[in-house]
């Protein structure tokens, strides 16, 4: 198989192994080589991205302040660059919040919660890779009149959060969502605005 993708589609022997541990079916890997964004699937189709593309507009044309909390991981932290470049360059009033890991704990945390919404003041906020399960803390923030739409990709537990909009693939039936990470979802949600615009 590795030797029949080398001669038909002119890739490297480590390109061609690679392919072949993936699984990739033959004839999709020219899809996989050469891809297309008119072939990304519908991000409306993850749970609540509707809800959420339809805050953010919101936030931006009353000119609200949002918070991005983030997480101080690797998929964490580009998932809230990337959320954050977006925001500020397409026109809303954007702030970010990374957690240290010794002092605020991971993910949404009370004490950090009750310390940004004193002194950032947010109307929205957003989370990225993480705040599924964070109940109590998503509760409190709507205590304040603070809407937080969460993003992430871990595993909810029997009870998880109600914040105003959950996107998270893994409360979705499309299984090709399923295995996506935290900078994975905030992209479906990057999507999602730019089709909109």
């Amino acid at each position: 198989l590795v030797n029949r993708i080398v001669e038909k589609y002119d890739v490297p022997a480590s390109v061609a192994t690679i392919l072949a541990g993936r699984t990739i079916a033959e004839e999709d890997i020219p899809d996989f080589l050469e891809p297309r964004l008119q072939a990304l699937s519908d991000p409306f189709l993850l749970p609540d991205m509707e809800q959420a593309v339809e805050r953010l507009f919101r936030a931006r044309s009353l000119g609200q302040q949002v918070l991005i909390w983030g997480d101080y991981d690797v998929d964490g932290i580009c998932s809230t660059s990337i959320l954050y470049n977006l925001l500020d360059h397409g026109g809303w009033s954007v702030r970010y919040f990374i957690p240290d890991r010794n002092t605020d704990g991971y993910g949404v945390t009370l004490p950090a919660l009750k310390r940004l919404c004193e002194t950032a003041k947010p109307d929205l906020m957003i989370t990225v890779d993480c705040g599924t399960n964070s109940v109590a803390e998503i509760a409190y923030a709507a205590s304040l009149h603070v809407d937080v739409i969460v993003t992430d990709h871990h595993v909810p537990a029997s009870t998880h959060a109600t914040p105003y909009a959950l996107i998270n693939p893994k409360l979705g039936e499309d299984r090709r969502f399923h295995d996506l990470c935290g900078a994975g979802v905030v992209f479906k949600l990057m999507h999602a605005l730019i089709k909109q615009v």
